[in-house]
């Protein structure tokens, strides 16, 4: 049986109700499940998606609890079995260096490295890379813990922030029994061993000989990875398409990840995104949970 999971990232204290509903409400009318990945204690961002004008504030971090009005309306929704919560991040926050210091992606700083062609020579760090081994470790075990207890479930799949994730974060998720909406790097991003450098080897060379991510589930024993297919302003409907097609041929899983404001803020992408889910139906697929997709 095919399966597919739609995986929506940044939900947070800043998020609305409305802005999720705007976008989701006809599918959650069929009763199919939407994957949030969730910021447990977020600070705000500005200009999201532009990388030239974003900023964030470190002052602003909420913890999602705190916005009451959109936690009873996951709740309710987590109730109905139509919300997955997934974990995204501990608070989301960038650094950005220019190779010669590495400061958080806070207004004061930025204005004073965007000057010039500065801006062109700006490297943006998620914080699953930037954090050290200590800091991830409280972080992620309490933002794990904050979820838990504030929507009564057991949250099983852990998003990094931008997809990008190193090996001091991947060994303390995978202490906390969390899988990864994620897929091996380029680089040396895992603990090594003789399972990872199979799977790295055999990762790569299905993707140069097949010219598409590897689509099944890698199990590295302490967690699994899954690799997901972005929907965005700067992705092509037919591409996903395709994937999904190729994914569905192959009985793979297919994760599709995307964020609600983009949705709401760009014309047409909102189109796409129902474009993708008829697809997937009229073929046949099964839209479920993001955790079922790692049982396969």
């Amino acid at each position: 049986m095919s399966m597919m999971a739609i995986r929506d990232d940044d939900t947070s204290y800043w998020t609305k109700p409305e802005e999720l509903e705007r976008v989701y409400n006809g599918i959650w009318s069929r009763d199919i499940p939407v994957c949030l990945s969730v910021i447990p204690s977020a600070v705000r961002m500005y200009n999201a998606g532009d990388w030239y004008t974003l900023y964030q504030e470190v002052s602003t971090e909420k913890e999602i609890g705190e916005n009451t009005s959109l936690v009873e309306f996951l709740r309710g929704l987590v109730r109905e079995d139509k919300v997955e919560i997934l974990m995204h991040g501990c608070n989301h926050l960038y650094h950005v260096s220019t190779g010669q210091l590495d400061v958080p992606a806070t207004k004061v700083n930025l204005d004073k490295l965007r000057t010039g062609t500065k801006n062109l020579k700006l490297k943006w760090i998620p914080e699953c890379l930037w954090r050290d081994k200590e800091d991830i470790r409280k972080c992620v075990s309490y933002g794990k813990q904050l979820l838990e207890e504030l929507f009564g479930i057991q949250v099983k799949v852990f998003v990094p922030p931008s997809n990008r994730i190193g090996r001091q974060a991947v060994s303390e998720i995978a202490k906390l029994q969390l899988n990864l909406s994620g897929i091996i790097g380029r680089g040396i991003d895992r603990k090594i061993g003789v399972r990872y450098l199979y799977y790295y080897v055999y990762r790569w060379a299905y993707r140069l000989l097949k010219q598409t991510p590897y689509p099944f589930v890698i199990d590295l024993i302490d967690h699994k990875e899954l690799v997901a297919h972005t929907l965005s302003r700067r992705s092509s409907l037919k591409s996903l398409i395709n994937s999904l097609d190729f994914c569905i041929r192959n009985n793979a899983p297919f994760v599709l990840s995307t964020h609600y404001w983009e949705l709401n803020e760009v014309e047409g992408l909102l189109d796409d995104l129902y474009t993708l889910v008829e697809f997937a139906l009229d073929r046949g697929v099964t839209i479920v949970k993001l955790s079922r997709c790692f049982e396969t």
